[in-house]
C-alpha cells in the first residue's frame, strides 16, 4: 500500500525532475502547510527525501479518484473512491491504485451510506459529483466500516478461488494459524 509521502518520493518527485510541467499537465497542485504554492518557485533537484510538501491532484474528470472519494478513520490512509477507468473493472487482476479500493458503483454506495440522510438523493449526488468543487459530507450516524482481505474463498457453487497475495499477507497468517517453520 502506498502512502501519500511514498508516492511523492517515489513517484512525484522523480516525474519533476525530468518535466517541470508534470503537474500542470495532471492537474495537480503543491502545497505547503496545507497552502497551494507555485511549483516553479521549488528548485525540485534539491530534494528527495525529507521535502515539506504535499501533492494534490483537483477535482475534475481525469482525477485518478474519480468524482467521490469515501474517507473513513484508519491508520493505513486507505479509503474508498469512485474510478474514471470502468474499463479496469473488466480485468482479472485489478490492483491499480496505491492500496485504496475502487468503488464499481459510488452512486449506490453514497445513498446506502446517506440513506438516513432525507436531504440526499440521487439526483443531488450526480450534480454534486459534476461539480468540480470539493464538497464534504458528514455521516451522520457514523457507522464501522470493515475491509477483509481474502486471496482464497468458496463461490456460492463451492468452487474454490485463489488470487495472488498483493500484500504478503497469507504467509503471516499461515504462522500464526499454523506455527512458524
Amino acid at each position: 500500500m502506498g502512502d501519500p509521502y511514498s508516492i511523492a518520493k517515489n513517484e512525484i518527485i522523480p516525474h519533476l525532475k525530468r518535466n517541470r510541467n508534470y503537474l500542470k499537465s495532471n492537474n495537480m497542485e503543491v502545497l505547503v502547510n496545507n497552502v497551494v504554492i507555485n511549483p516553479n518557485t521549488i528548485r525540485w533537484r534539491r530534494y528527495s527525501t525529507n521535502f515539506p510538501f504535499k501533492f494534490r491532484q483537483k477535482p475534475g474528470p481525469d482525477n485518478a479518484l474519480g468524482k467521490i472519494k469515501f474517507l473513513f478513520p484508519n491508520n493505513y490512509n486507505i479509503y474508498l473512491h469512485d474510478a474514471p477507468s470502468k474499463h479496469l473493472f473488466e480485468r482479472s487482476k485489478r490492483a491499480f491504485s496505491h492500496g485504496c479500493i475502487r468503488v464499481a458503483d459510488p452512486i449506490k454506495l453514497a445513498l446506502y451510506i446517506l440513506k438516513s440522510d432525507t436531504t440526499w438523493n440521487a439526483q443531488r449526488i450526480d450534480s454534486t459529483m459534476m461539480d468540480n468543487t470539493p464538497y464534504p459530507i458528514a455521516i451522520k450516524p457514523t457507522f464501522p466500516v470493515y475491509i477483509t482481505y481474502f486471496t482464497s474463498w468458496a463461490d456460492s457453487k463451492g468452487d474454490l478461488h485463489f488470487r495472488d497475495d498483493l500484500y504478503g499477507l497469507d504467509k503471516k497468517l499461515s504462522a500464526e494459524i499454523f506455527g512458524s517453520e
